[in-house]
Formats: structure tokens, C-alpha cells, sequence
């Protein structure tokens, strides 16, 4: 018993027992905000339609609850009367806890915020630019409130940070010259993702000649798959200086061109009225015929040989348009040679001139 009054006059010498009944109330506030969060706020939050308050929650339940019995320890701290030469170091350190907890869950709470948008609403986007840029941006936007941290928690410290602000500038524009393809590759590519000029399984063909359809769109490159089933792998700093054609914008539709010619002594309704009704009955055969779209037949030119024409047919899809010509043509031969409608042959007429 002797030994025990004996401690306590040593801990009232210290005027450590009130701080450790500081630090016991907050270790006791901190498990009842636990309590309340893991009890009240979870069942409250289960109720509603969307997860974005369970993953708040769940981001701001640790930090809470450490943080009140960081922030317990150091008033404790303060209310001890031996500590008062360090009081001011006490408060700088309390300070900057409090910068750096601030950071630390600001952080937790952008994750909570992404991780709810990714699987509440990217899943539902039509494009796959979340799942490409999501994660970077949230690096980012995490490295930008590390940096800051830091910078104010120096400056709190009396740390002069012009000078490291300035090897900042300096080191970052080295590193930008060192990167310049590489972020003339990402931003390219984020202009590209974010104008959806360009989709994922659109057509394309660009000025160079290139023309394949979209397999991918990522932060450096654009994959283009060719007819041939070769990829072609560009960069999107190329991709986006290109003159692009998209065969895909701003519908799927394509107007296919077949010129063909008849011999001038054919009945050109007869050959217009034919010829539409060969294009109907490939089209319809196909399923490529639209609601909205008839084939056409626009006489183009009196050659030396024929009359030309061009027959106009709209399909769904620019993919298909190679079947369709080649099952057209077919059927557009065998039709004239049922109605002797001759497509003739090039020739030319030669008046020979005798001498008297």
C-alpha cells in the first residue's frame, strides 16, 4: 500500500495523472466513435441505394479513431508541467500530425470516392476510358496532396522552400524534356479517350494510309487491327495529328459505290429498274438493308463504250461491304444477261477514208 501512495504522489509530482486520464478519455472516445460508426453509421448506411456512404466509412473509421487518441496523447502532454520547456516543439509536432493525418485522409477518401465510381457507374459506361485513366488520375491527384503536404509541413517546420521550390521547377522541366514523347503520348491518348471521336471497334483510316479497326486506345499507343489481321501499333501523338476518317461517325451506315456500264442501246429505265431490284434482294438476302435507305441508280457519263452508272447501296456497317459488293456483282450479271442488258466490252468506231 506504501508502495502504491508512493507512486501516486510521484505521478501528482509529474502531474501525470491527469494525462493519463486525458489519454484513457481519449482512448475511450475513440473506441465509442468506432462503436458508433461500425453500429449506427454502418446499419444507416446498408439502408441506402448506393455504396458510396459505406466505402466513406470505411475510409474515415481508422483515421478517426487514431487520431483522436494521437490528438488525446499530445494534449496530455501539454497539461504536464515538466514538459513546458517543450511545450512550442510539442505544438509544431502536433501540427504536423495534424498536416499529415490530413493527408493521409484526405487520400483514403479519394480512393473511397474512385473505388465507388468504378464499380458503380464506370461499369455502366459504354467506353473503357475509366478503367484505362481512373487509376492514374487518382495517382496523380494522391501525388499532388503528398507534395503539398509536405511543402506546408517544411514550411511549418521553418524550413525555407523557395529554394526547393525552385530545384523543383528546374528538376521538373528536365523531366518534362526527358518524358516529351511520352506525355505527348498521354495526352493524346486522354484527348482521344475523353472526344470519343475515336472508339474502341470503330473503322479508321488516317491520311498516311493506315486503316484497320480500333483494338485499343491506352495511355501511349492506339492499336489499329488491319484487314490482313496484322496490328498496327501508333502512337497517339501520331494518331492525333493524323486526318482521321471514321467510317463508324456518326453512325454505323455506308454508302456503297458499284459503277458498272451498259451498251447505249439498253433502255435505261429497264437497266434502273433491274438494277435496283438486284441490289433489294442482295441486301434483304445479307440482312444489310435499312429501314430507312433504298438502293439508287445515278447515271454518271456517256463513255466512248457504254453509259455509265453508279449503283448507290446503304448498308448497316462499312465491315460488310466487301461481302455485299461481291454477292451484288453476281447477282447484278446474272439480272442484265436475263434482261439482255449487255455490258459491253471497251471499243472504239474507226472511219477509214479512201483516196479518190
Amino acid at each position: 500500500m506504501a508502495t502504491i501512495l508512493g507512486i501516486w504522489a510521484t505521478l501528482q509530482q509529474w502531474d501525470a495523472a491527469g494525462a493519463v486520464s486525458i489519454v484513457a478519455i481519449a482512448v475511450v472516445v475513440a473506441f465509442a466513435v468506432k462503436y458508433i460508426i461500425k453500429v449506427v453509421a454502418w446499419s444507416l448506411a446498408k439502408k441506402t441505394k448506393t455504396n458510396l456512404d459505406d466505402e466513406i466509412l470505411r475510409a474515415l473509421e481508422n483515421p478517426l479513431v487514431y487520431g483522436i487518441i494521437i490528438a488525446g496523447m499530445i494534449i496530455a502532454s501539454l497539461t504536464i508541467n515538466s514538459l513546458s520547456p517543450h511545450h512550442e516543439t510539442i505544438m509544431k509536432v502536433a501540427v504536423g500530425f495534424g498536416i499529415l493525418w490530413t493527408a493521409f485522409t484526405l487520400m483514403r477518401l479519394i480512393k473511397a470516392i474512385f473505388t465507388w465510381y468504378e464499380h458503380e457507374l464506370a461499369v455502366k459506361t459504354k467506353t473503357d476510358f475509366d478503367d484505362k485513366y481512373l487509376h492514374i488520375i487518382r495517382r496523380a491527384i494522391n501525388i499532388l496532396i503528398l507534395v503539398m503536404s509536405i511543402l506546408i509541413l517544411l514550411h511549418h517546420l521553418g524550413i525555407q522552400i523557395s529554394p526547393l521550390l525552385a530545384g523543383l521547377g528546374i528538376g521538373g522541366l528536365a523531366v518534362a524534356l526527358a518524358l516529351q514523347d511520352s506525355l505527348g503520348n498521354f495526352f493524346a491518348g486522354f484527348y482521344t479517350m475523353t472526344e470519343r471521336a475515336i472508339k474502341i471497334g470503330d473503322y479508321i483510316e488516317t491520311d498516311s494510309g493506315v486503316k484497320g479497326f480500333v483494338k485499343d486506345i491506352n495511355w501511349r499507343t492506339t492499336k489499329i487491327q488491319m484487314l490482313n489481321n496484322n496490328m498496327i501499333i501508333m502512337p497517339n501523338s501520331k494518331l492525333s495529328q493524323s486526318i482521321v476518317t471514321n467510317f463508324n461517325s456518326p453512325d454505323n451506315g455506308f454508302s456503297l459505290f458499284v459503277p458498272v456500264g451498259v451498251s447505249y442501246n439498253s433502255d435505261m429505265d429497264k437497266v434502273e429498274k433491274v438494277a435496283i431490284k438486284a441490289a433489294k434482294e442482295v441486301l434483304k438476302e445479307l440482312n444489310e438493308l435499312p429501314k430507312d435507305s433504298d438502293p439508287l441508280v445515278r447515271y454518271d457519263v456517256f463513255a466512248d463504250s457504254s453509259i455509265n452508272l453508279n449503283v448507290i447501296l446503304r448498308l448497316k456497317n462499312y465491315q460488310s461491304r466487301w461481302v455485299v459488293k461481291h454477292e451484288f456483282m453476281k447477282r447484278l450479271k446474272k439480272e442484265f444477261d436475263k434482261n439482255k442488258i449487255e455490258i459491253p466490252f471497251p471499243q472504239r468506231v474507226v472511219h477509214m477514208r479512201t483516196k479518190p
